[in-house]
């Protein structure tokens, strides 16, 4: 795989942890809004985007690494 496949992937992987960061955070903001809560729904929105933006880095990244495994170039 030429290296800046690679490298657009690695990019997409970042994108998506701070997507899921942000969408996390910004959702428990607006529930803490609507439920007027001080910062519950924030700390609950940062866990389950991290949660969540760790187990899609894994599922992105496992692809890579099985076929750098397979790759006689990397070995």
């Amino acid at each position: 795989m030429p290296w800046w496949v690679v490298a657009l992937r690695l990019t997409g992987v970042g994108w998506y942890i701070a997507a899921c960061i942000v969408g996390g955070v910004g959702g428990g903001v607006v529930l803490d809004r609507f439920f007027n809560t001080q910062i519950l729904f924030l700390l609950v929105g940062l866990i389950l985007g991290s949660l969540g933006a760790g187990y899609g880095v894994y599922r992105m990244v496992l692809p890579l690494m099985k076929e750098a495994d397979h790759d006689p170039k990397i070995n």
